[in-house]
């Protein structure tokens, strides 16, 4: 028994960091320089730094059921992140729910925006699909491995 709730906490530890970091990984860097107008819009009309990043480093995990908005920024906010969901998760215990979120008061049309002006590939589709390849391919991998 013990074994079991053991391997199966790791494999939701493994998989949630998967998913949460695909979607990092799926997430666009920005570039302070190159929009420095939306940057410094972003700055006035939501009081976040006028600096890129805050899409990739806002992706956090929670198994405690809060949400909140997490400000990272710069070109290794996706690091940052990841290594935060990482600690988080270690406190994982069977039967909690893992949350994976992003509240980035833009984030929800990022995808819309990159996609309309072809400037990005989208966000959630690829990351879906990664999340279902892992399900299907992986998770007993998870399960052996811990």
């Amino acid at each position: 028994h013990e074994e079991a709730v053991r391997k199966l906490g790791g494999m939701v530890q493994k998989f949630s960091y998967t998913v949460a970091y695909t979607a990092i990984d799926n997430t666009p860097l920005g570039d302070s320089n190159k929009y420095e107008d939306f940057y410094l819009d972003r700055e006035k009309r939501l009081g976040l730094e006028p600096m890129e990043g805050f899409a990739k480093g806002s992706w956090r995990v929670s198994t405690d059921g809060t949400l909140e908005m997490q400000e990272l920024y710069g070109p290794s906010s996706d690091e940052m992140a990841a290594s935060i969901i990482k600690g988080d998760l270690e406190s994982y215990k069977l039967g909690e729910t893992v949350m994976i979120s992003n509240f980035g008061p833009y984030i929800r049309n990022l995808e819309q925006d990159f996609q309309k002006y072809n400037k990005q590939q989208p966000i959630m589709q690829p990351t879906i699909d990664s999340v279902m390849r892992t399900y299907q391919l992986h998770l007993d991998d998870y399960y052996k491995a811990s």
